[in-house]
């Protein structure tokens, strides 16, 4: 079990390591290690085909696992016909 303090993943045996995070909506959450970025966002209860994913403003698809380090920002996007 880990415990979540300020993007840091707190081990059981003491162990810390960085935890990526996405922004979404303005707000920052953390994301799980080896989490893809689709299951993330369907985790918080959104529908992850309507963002666009950005680490280091390049574009990346929503199955990419975040490295531990990576801020992840994600755009709303519409489209109409």
């Amino acid at each position: 079990m880990h415990l979540f303090k300020s993007g840091i993943a707190i081990g059981t045996q003491g162990v810390t390591e960085r935890m990526a995070v996405i922004i979404i909506g303005g707000e920052r959450k953390d994301i799980a290690a080896g989490i893809t970025l689709e299951a993330a966002v369907a985790g918080m209860g959104m529908n992850p085909d309507t963002y666009v994913y950005l680490i280091d403003g390049v574009p990346v698809p929503m199955d990419t696992v975040p490295a531990g380090d990576a801020a992840v920002k994600a755009l709303r996007v519409a489209s109409g016909g």
